[in-house]
């Protein structure tokens, strides 16, 4: 799943991540430490009553520390920027916010020097179709000759 696309590459800090990847991945974990956090809660509710931070958020955190930097700098591969952008975030408030700007501008559609374009941004070759083949379909006169060239080629 796309999801755990940044846990399967744990430390890569190279080649480009899409937006999907990366929002999906971050609402992820933004989901899951809510749960943590509510399951920390019990626990110490459970236990003394007196709040403080477990075991269990600790260790949620530095698990997912690396995952998160790494997948926020292939973000920002895919936009053709280097990874050093992602320490903007230290300026308070301001930083955070072209941070998110950063991240939501849509990738490089091209190859870049950060690698060539994620293979999901890219279904034409994910699908195995040939580019000048889908050019070929689409630059017929007849408007239905796409759907006839489609349906025949699976």
């Amino acid at each position: 799943m796309l999801v755990f696309q940044p846990i399967r590459k744990y430390a890569d800090f190279s080649g480009r991540a899409r937006r999907k990847e990366f929002w999906l991945f971050y609402l992820f974990v933004t989901l899951l430490g809510v749960v943590i956090a509510f399951l920390d809660g019990l626990l110490v509710v459970a236990s003394s009553g007196s709040y403080t931070v477990t075991l269990l958020s600790y260790i949620f955190a530095f698990g997912i520390l690396i995952p998160s930097v790494a997948v926020a700098v292939r973000r920002l591969h895919d936009t053709n920027r280097k990874g050093w952008w992602l320490l903007i975030y230290f300026i308070p408030l301001i930083g955070l916010i072209w941070l998110i700007v950063l991240w939501c501008f849509r990738g490089n559609p091209e190859e870049n020097k950060y690698g060539n374009i994620p293979p999901i941004n890219n279904p034409i070759t994910t699908n195995g179709f040939d580019r000048s083949k889908l050019t070929e379909m689409f630059s017929k006169e007849d408007p239905f000759t796409f759907e006839k060239n489609l349906i025949s080629s699976v």
